[in-house]
């Protein structure tokens, strides 16, 4: 009965001993995070939430990590830069299984879930709110005023990074402050918080018609179309 107890207490040391080496070793590889992020409820029964997928990279990059945020259907009737999302997503996940995620990558297929659940009559609006009429991509909360005000005596003549860090760091600490109680101004905020530290921010939106743009022929033809053709991005470096 002794010799029993003390060969299954080894066998559980050595499997807990397998169990930590093997998440340390696929959290060096496998460095995928999907974050579910709640908004404030829109009436009885009704929430909506943001997914926000992030790959981020392994300890084998050791280079100074930068940062690409993304995000799909801010007008959320532009259903086009939903599906790039889901083929760009699936992309990442074989660059993130191959260790070729070198810098921080965050991802937001649709970037608001409020106006994908606006339909009047069978039409889908989606390019303005239904409570207050103002365009999705309008009316976000500019801090421009505040931040000058507060790193005006932080930033270090020649030092463009660590101002660049400050910056950063203070337009995420008033975002956070921010108290807006409506749910489209959460939604902004939230957004908006989630991007202004990023190196490189790609909108994803599409019209009728756009112009046809360089292509990768690495990557599918499928996506080529999507990507170039269908959408257009506004990029903020």
């Amino acid at each position: 009965m002794q010799y029993s107890c003390k060969l299954y207490l080894l066998r559980l040391k050595s499997n807990i001993i397998l169990i930590i080496f093997l998440s340390i070793i696929s959290s060096q590889i496998m460095s995928r995070y999907i974050e579910k992020i709640l908004l404030p409820q829109q009436g009885v029964g009704m929430q909506s939430y943001l997914l926000v997928h992030r790959y981020l990279p392994t300890q084998s990059h050791t280079e100074s990590k930068k940062k690409a945020y993304i995000q799909a259907t801010l007008h959320a009737d532009e259903v086009p830069g939903l599906l790039v999302s889901h083929h760009l997503i699936h992309l990442l996940d074989e660059a993130m299984k191959a260790n070729r995620i070198r810098h921080e990558i965050v991802l937001i297929p649709y970037a608001n879930p409020l106006g994908l659940s606006q339909f009047v009559l069978g039409s889908h609006i989606g390019r303005f709110s239904l409570a207050t009429g103002v365009n999705f991509n309008r009316d976000w909360p500019d801090k421009s005023k505040e931040i000058v005000r507060e790193v005006k005596d932080k930033l270090i003549l020649g030092d463009v990074q660590k101002n660049v860090e400050t910056i950063r760091y203070t337009m995420k600490d008033l975002i956070i402050k921010d108290t807006n109680i409506t749910v489209e101004k959460q939604l902004k905020r939230i957004l908006y918080g989630i991007a202004c530290d990023a190196d490189i921010v790609l909108d994803l939106h599409c019209d009728t018609g756009t112009y046809n743009n360089i292509s990768d022929p690495s990557i599918s033809t499928i996506t080529n179309i999507l990507f170039y053709r269908c959408c257009y991005a506004y990029v903020h470096p």
